[in-house]
C-alpha cells in the first residue's frame, strides 16, 4: 500500500513537471519566432549596407518610417512598410526604423553630439498575435559603413591644385567650391560628385 501510494506521487509530480514544460516550450515557441524573424530582418540589412551604404541605408527616412527587405529580381531591395511572414503555425509582422547616431567628444554613441554619417541605429520589431493582446519582439543593432563604403576627410585645401569640379583624387581639392558643401550642416564637408 505505501509503494503504491509513493509510486502515485511520483507519477503526479512527473506528470506536473511535464506539463509544465510543454506549457512553457509553447509558450516560447512564439518569442523563438519572432527572434528568427528579426534576426534574418537584422541580416539581410548587414548585405544591403556592405553592398551599397549610401544608396540602400544612407537614403532611408528616420524613424517612425517603417521599412522591410524583400526580394526583387534576384536581389533584396529594401521596401517601405510593414511585412507579414509565417514561422511555424505564427504569423508574424515585422519591420525596421532607422536613425542617425551621434557620437560624443570621446567618439562614443551619445544622445547629442556630432553626427556620424557612416553609422545608423536600427530597429528591428516583430510582433505576433496572442488571443486578445499583440506582442511584440524588439532590439536595436547599430549598423556601420564598411572599408568597402568609405569616406574620406581633408584637413586642408593645400596640394589639390587643378582639381576644381570634379573628383579626381579622394583627398586633395584647391577651393571650397570645388563640389563640396560645407554649409549645409556645420562641422561638416560634404563631396558633391558629379
Amino acid at each position: 500500500m505505501v509503494a503504491i501510494a509513493i509510486s502515485a506521487l511520483l507519477i503526479g509530480g512527473a506528470a506536473t513537471t511535464i506539463a509544465l514544460a510543454l506549457r512553457v516550450d509553447s509558450v516560447n515557441k512564439p518569442v523563438q519566432g519572432a527572434l528568427f524573424a528579426a534576426q534574418g530582418l537584422v541580416d539581410n540589412m548587414a548585405v544591403l549596407a556592405e553592398a551599397d551604404w549610401r544608396g540602400n541605408i544612407g537614403a532611408l527616412s528616420p524613424a517612425p518610417t517603417a521599412y522591410y527587405v524583400s526580394s526583387s529580381g534576384g536581389g533584396l531591395v529594401i521596401t517601405p512598410g510593414i511585412e507579414t511572414l509565417t514561422v511555424g503555425a505564427v504569423q508574424y509582422t515585422r519591420y525596421f526604423t532607422v536613425q542617425d547616431v551621434t557620437r560624443d567628444g570621446s567618439g562614443a554613441i551619445a544622445a547629442s553630439g556630432t553626427l556620424d554619417p557612416s553609422t545608423k541605429k536600427i530597429t528591428v520589431t516583430a510582433q505576433w498575435q496572442e488571443g486578445a493582446s499583440t506582442p511584440q519582439f524588439s532590439f536595436v543593432k547599430y549598423i556601420t559603413r564598411s572599408a568597402r563604403n568609405t569616406s574620406s576627410a581633408q584637413a586642408d585645401w593645400s596640394g589639390g591644385s587643378g582639381q576644381s569640379g570634379t573628383f579626381a583624387a579622394s583627398d586633395k581639392y584647391d577651393t571650397a567650391g570645388a563640389g563640396v558643401d560645407t554649409t549645409s550642416q556645420p562641422g561638416t564637408i560634404k563631396l558633391q560628385l558629379p
